[in-house]
């Protein structure tokens, strides 16, 4: 049971920055992380591995709300991300 808490206070400490943006993001992630984008009709648009606070480009993306899935070795957290 103390495990889960851990987990849930670290799965809510991931963010993604800037929020929204224009061009680029990062996770305040360490280490390795898997990083899916979907649009809102839950289409992959971006597959990429990142590592610590690397940044990602979407530049090449749409103006509009995506969601960010973050893999990690520890948890799995999903998080909305606008790009104007």
């Amino acid at each position: 049971m103390g495990a889960m808490a851990i987990k849930a206070v670290s799965e809510e400490n991931i963010t993604v920055s800037p929020n929204p943006t224009h061009t680029s993001f990062s996770i305040n992630n360490e280490g390795l992380a898997k990083v899916e984008m979907y649009d809102l009709n839950g289409n992959l648009v971006l597959n990429t591995t990142v590592i610590g606070r690397e940044a990602i480009s979407v530049s090449k993306l749409n103006a509009g709300i995506y969601f960010v899935k973050i893999i990690t070795p520890t948890s799995v957290v999903t998080k909305r991300l606008v790009v104007e």
